[in-house]
C-alpha cells in the first residue's frame, strides 16, 4: 500500500483509493488489537495520514465530503486516544529520568512515574472491544463517503497549490513560535510541520529525489516538537495532580528538568525548521512546479520511447 499519489494515475480515482487503503489498514489494526495500544497508535496513524490526505485536496474537493471527513476522523481518533496518551506520558516521564533522574529530584520522579504508571494501566483496561466497534463502524461511514469525494475537476497543479499553501503557513507559524518560545504557538507549528511532511509523501512522485530528503527532515522536525509537546502535557499533568507529590519543592524539581529539556529541543527544532524552511513561499512553490513540469515531461518521453 503505496501512499503516495502516482503521476500515471488518476487523481479521481488514485486519492480515494488512497483513502480507502489508509481507513481499511485502520480498521484491520483495530480488529486486531485486542487491547494492545500499540495497535490502537497504528490505527490512527492510519487516520492521521487520511486527513492529511483531505486536506491537500479540501481546496478543490467539491461538496464538504473531505472536509467532514476530516473532522470525523479527528472525532475518531480522539476516542482511541486516552490509552496512547497514558502511555506516551509514562514513556517521556521514563526519558526524563534517563536523564536528570540522579538529580536532587529522584523522588519526585518515582512519585511521578508511579502516578502516570498507575493511569496507564487502568487507560488500557478501559480500551475495551466494545469501544473499537464503535469507532470501526464509523471509519467504516466515513470511508464509504469519501469513495464519492468532487473531484472531477482536481488537477495535479491544485494540489501543488494546496501543498505549497500549506508550507507557507508552516514557514509563518514556525517564526510565530520562536519568537513566543513556546507555548499554543509552537503546537500549531507541529500541526503544519506534520502536514507537510505528509504532503511531500503524498507528492513523491513530483520530486522524488528530493522528497526523500525533505520528508526525511520534516519527520524528525516533527519528532522533536512532539517531544516538547509531550513535555508540555507533563507540566499541566503536574499541575493538576499536586497530591501526588511530598513536597512543592519536587513539583519544582521536575518543572526545572522540563524547561530545560524543552529548551534544547527548541534549539535543535529551530536549526531544522530554518533548514525546512528555507526558501520563501513564492520560490517553494515555483520549484515545485517546476519539478512536476520536469516530471511530466520525463513520463511522456518514457511514454514514446515504450510505442516506439
Amino acid at each position: 500500500m503505496q501512499y503516495r499519489l502516482s503521476m500515471a494515475q488518476p487523481l479521481q480515482k488514485a486519492i480515494p483509493e488512497i483513502a480507502a487503503d489508509q481507513l481499511d489498514a485502520a480498521i484491520a489494526r483495530l480488529d486486531a488489537a485486542d487491547g494492545d495500544p500499540s495497535a490502537v497508535h497504528a490505527a490512527r496513524k492510519h487516520f492521521k495520514r487520511t486527513r492529511a490526505l483531505l486536506s491537500l485536496v479540501e481546496p478543490v474537493a467539491h461538496g464538504t465530503a473531505a472536509r467532514t471527513g476530516r473532522k470525523r476522523l479527528a472525532r475518531a481518533a480522539r476516542k482511541l486516544a486516552a490509552s496512547r496518551d497514558a502511555q506516551v506520558a509514562l514513556d517521556t516521564a521514563l526519558a526524563l529520568e534517563k536523564e536528570y533522574g540522579a538529580s536532587p529530584s529522584a523522588q519526585a520522579f518515582s512519585d511521578l512515574i508511579s502516578f502516570l504508571r498507575a493511569r496507564r494501566d487502568r487507560a488500557e483496561e478501559r480500551l475495551d472491544a466494545g469501544n473499537r466497534k464503535a469507532v470501526t463502524g464509523e471509519i467504516k461511514k466515513i470511508r464509504t463517503a469519501l469513495l464519492k469525494l468532487g473531484l472531477r475537476d482536481a488537477a495535479m497543479s491544485d494540489l501543488l497549490a494546496s501543498a505549497s499553501k500549506t508550507y507557507r503557513a508552516g514557514r509563518r507559524a514556525m517564526k510565530a513560535a520562536l519568537k513566543a518560545g513556546g507555548g499554543e504557538a509552537l503546537h500549531e507549528w507541529r500541526k503544519l510541520a506534520q502536514r507537510h511532511w505528509r504532503h511531500t509523501l503524498l507528492l513523491t512522485d513530483v520530486w522524488p529525489v528530493e522528497a526523500k530528503a525533505r520528508a526525511a527532515l520534516a519527520r524528525r522536525l516533527c519528532d522533536l516538537l512532539g517531544e516538547y509537546n509531550d513535555l508540555t502535557v507533563m507540566h499541566e499533568t503536574i499541575q493538576a495532580n499536586k497530591e501526588v507529590f511530598h513536597s512543592a519543592s519536587d513539583m519544582k524539581a521536575l518543572y526545572q528538568c522540563i524547561e530545560a529539556k524543552q529548551k534544547r529541543l527548541l534549539k535543535k527544532a529551530a536549526l531544522r525548521g530554518s533548514r525546512l524552511y528555507a526558501e520563501k513561499p513564492k520560490a517553494f512553490a515555483r520549484r515545485l512546479t517546476a519539478h512536476w513540469r520536469k516530471a511530466g515531461r520525463k513520463q511522456a518521453a518514457e511514454g514514446l520511447n515504450g510505442q516506439g
